[in-house]
């Protein structure tokens, strides 16, 4: 009887806390509608409530799911706050706020329906042209919508239509001339290739000089960084379904690039622990096949490396 009676207490008192921790977020909720109807808008009391919201919904998933509730309006009013202010520290609360919801599978369905993608390709645009050298929040944005993407069918057109195709491209084109962190070259690598899925984006990345600055990223990260290295084979394998941007990485050296790839992946990884990233090297070599110029150029060899 005493050990059922302390474990009633303790679900009760479970209970209670998951309680006042789901409405403590309906009241900051609400809160966050009051700013938003303010004409002055106080950053500091904005941080604060979406810290105290960000902080609940990773400790309770009962805070999550109340946030998700469409009769609370909670995605709602983060949207309207990511519109609505120009701070770059709340706009990074709202996007690890989203963050955190979307690492489930049901928050990022929610999020997808509710609208959130388009408002965050706007929001990253604009974001871009007033704080171009804010990159944690550049960063935050792309690591969001490459998680959201893949939940979008018409993610493609509604990229185009946002204008952020040409903000990853840029982030890798800079990579090449300077010093761009990991964290942030990966998402941009990784959104490279999600809009390029689409035959005209893919077009127009090639006019802008994707293909190029995809073959320097992989020169460069070939033996230094594995992770880099499949994100830019990713990426350059969606550039090059399109034959006009094969056909100019045939012209920059990319198929004795290629061979000899294959030929050190293949040899060296001997615990086939980089099957992706050998399949992903074929795959760009198939797509340089369509444009004719692979059998003038490499005949022999690169029947003999497949044939293995």
């Amino acid at each position: 009887p005493d050990k059922k009676r302390v474990l009633n207490e303790v679900s009760m008192t479970t209970s209670k806390a998951k309680s006042s921790s789901a409405s403590v977020v309906v009241s900051s909720l609400a809160t966050l509608g009051r700013l938003l109807s303010c004409e002055e808008k106080d950053v500091e009391q904005w941080h604060s409530v979406l810290t105290k919201i960000h902080r609940l919904i990773c400790s309770q998933d009962q805070c999550r799911r109340d946030l998700l509730l469409k009769k609370h309006g909670g995605v709602e009013l983060l949207l309207a706050t990511l519109q609505a202010c120009c701070d770059g520290v709340v706009l990074l609360d709202v996007i690890e706020t989203f963050d955190e919801i979307s690492r489930s599978v049901r928050g990022s369905l929610v999020l997808t329906r509710r609208g959130v993608l388009p408002v965050l390709m706007r929001s990253l645009v604009w974001t871009v042209k007033r704080t171009p050298h804010d990159k944690q929040l550049i960063k935050s944005f792309h690591v969001l919508i490459v998680r959201l993407a893949s939940k979008e069918k018409q993610f493609g057109i509604k990229a185009r239509l946002s204008g952020i195709l040409p903000i990853p491209l840029a982030i890798v084109q800079q990579s090449t001339l300077s010093t761009v962190p990991r964290t942030t070259l990966i998402p941009a690598l990784q959104l490279l290739r999600l809009v390029a899925t689409k035959g005209v984006n893919a077009t127009f990345l090639g006019k802008q000089g994707a293909v190029a600055a995809l073959m320097k990223v992989i020169r460069s990260s070939a033996s230094s960084d594995p992770r880099i290295l499949k994100a830019a084979l990713d990426a350059l394998a969606a550039v090059a379904v399109n034959k006009s941007n094969a056909a100019k990485m045939c012209s920059n050296g990319g198929i004795k690039l290629l061979v000899t790839m294959i030929s050190e992946w293949h040899c060296h990884d001997k615990d086939n622990r980089h099957i992706a990233m050998r399949k992903t090297l074929l795959t760009i070599l198939k797509h340089t096949t369509m444009t004719g110029q692979i059998y003038s150029l490499f005949p022999k060899p690169i029947v003999s490396i497949c044939c293995i």
